[in-house]
C-alpha cells in the first residue's frame, strides 16, 4: 500500500507507555504535515491500534481544524482523518492522535 503524495509527513513526536505485564502500550503520537495540494482527507497507515481522539490544527495563527470523523480500515492497515473543511495547499498542519491502545 503507497499512500497518496498530498501530505508529506514532516516530524513524528510518540509518547507511550508500554505495559509489560501484559505487552501492550497507550500514549499519543503527533505528526506535523506538509500539505502539497489540497485535500480532505489524511491518510495514515496504522495497524492493530485503537483511537479514542483525534486533533487537527493548522499552524498557530490559524488555529484548530475540526474533525468531523476517524476510521480506522484494519484491512488496508489505513487510519482516514476526515476534517470538517478542506487542508489547504502550502500549509503545515499538526495532527495529535491521543488515547492510542494495543488491540
Amino acid at each position: 500500500l503507497r499512500l497518496s503524495g498530498h501530505l508529506k509527513p514532516l516530524h513524528y513526536n510518540l509518547m507511550l507507555t508500554a505495559f509489560m505485564e501484559n505487552f501492550t502500550f497507550s500514549g499519543e503520537v503527533n505528526v506535523e504535515i506538509a500539505c502539497r495540494n489540497a485535500t480532505r482527507y489524511v491518510v495514515l497507515h496504522a495497524s492493530r491500534v485503537a483511537v479514542e481522539k483525534v486533533q487537527l490544527a493548522e499552524d498557530r495563527a490559524f488555529g484548530a481544524v475540526p474533525v468531523a470523523g476517524f476510521f480506522l480500515y484494519p484491512q488496508t492497515l489505513v487510519f482516514l482523518v476526515v476534517p470538517n473543511r478542506t487542508l489547504y495547499a502550502q500549509r503545515n498542519y499538526n495532527q495529535r492522535i491521543n488515547e492510542i491502545k494495543d488491540q
